[in-house]
């Protein structure tokens, strides 16, 4: 009794005139019990729990009392306010109108998890806050998690794509290749590497025109250096792919008539200028009377004539 690491108490439980527990007295506490609570047996033996912790809440008051009485047992987690601990709580009645506690103090258990937990709803709201399409895999890459910008590309439900695996929900394919690129995410969860998913690649939408994306996968490593899974990051690049193709466009062509430009020209004479290509002629057109005709037709029948 006196050497268990578990807090050990005897109480006696009192009640009113209507047999209803009221109180509880402490007979007896081992020395784990005053290491983990901080009350000493000197201070506490004979007293009170409403002497000893006046601010203890009714449940436990209840809880004991029931035990006491019924001679049943009962085990349980609870916070207690006056010692601001978790305890995990064993109670059984020795004798009728008493009652042992063997408790263990799990604080740093319970402010763990919930650390945890705060952590992964922070996480959770991150992810579902973001621009790009976020989704996780587990180790055989089936889907865990899909945040909105996911649900919205792939036209698939979070709750219907749980437990697909990826390749079911997002098919990606390069847009060098015939066929379908191996799965990236396996890649990712064997070599343990991350990847880069390029520009060049497109999700395939059923009945619906390809969707240029880009983005990575990184695998979900743990402590001990175990890939548990994979994170894929997808953006859909169709807009900036086409505002790239544009400035493409006009920096080799002239923007009024849609004719290659000098800088196109000079880019391609250089090119050209290889011996593989001579002899080589170069022929210089002009056309005549094109100021006349913008300025009697106007600039639109000059381009049209051009």
């Amino acid at each position: 009794f006196s050497n268990m690491k578990e807090g050990v108490a005897l109480h006696k439980i009192i009640c009113n005139d209507l047999g209803e527990p009221v109180v509880y007295v402490f007979l007896e506490v081992n020395q784990a019990f005053e290491k983990i609570t901080g009350l000493l047996g000197r201070d506490i033996l004979g007293k009170s729990v409403k002497e000893i912790l006046p601010k203890t809440e009714a449940y436990w008051i209840k809880r004991y009392g029931d035990v006491a009485l019924s001679g049943n047992t009962m085990s349980f987690e609870n916070y207690s306010v006056e010692l601001n601990k978790h305890f995990k709580v064993s109670v059984y009645a020795p004798n009728i109108g008493q009652f042992v506690t063997v408790i263990m103090d799990i604080t740093k258990e319970v402010e763990t998890k919930q650390a945890i937990e705060n952590d992964r709803a922070l996480l959770k709201t991150t992810l579902f806050s973001l621009g790009d399409a976020v989704i996780s895999t587990d180790i055989l890459g089936r889907i865990d998690l899909m945040n909105v910008m996911a649900e919205e590309m792939s036209g698939w439900q979070a709750k219907d794509a749980k437990g697909k695996f990826f390749y079911e929900v997002f098919e990606l394919a390069n847009a060098f290749v015939a066929s379908k690129d191996i799965c990236p995410v396996m890649q990712v969860i064997q070599s343990g590497q991350t990847m880069l998913i390029d520009s060049e690649t497109e999700f395939i939408l059923e009945g619906k025109e390809a969707l240029s994306v880009e983005g990575s996968v990184s695998p979900i490593v743990a402590l001990d250096q175990t890939v548990l899974g994979a994170v894929i990051v997808l953006r859909d690049y169709s807009e900036k792919k086409a505002r790239m193709e544009r400035i493409v466009y006009l920096s080799y062509h002239d923007q009024l008539t849609g004719l290659f430009n000098r800088h196109y020209f000079d880019l391609k004479l250089k090119e050209m200028d290889t011996t593989t290509n001579f002899p080589i002629a170069l022929m210089m057109i002009d056309v005549n009377g094109l100021k006349l005709t913008n300025d009697a037709f106007g600039h639109r029948v000059g381009d049209e004539l051009l």
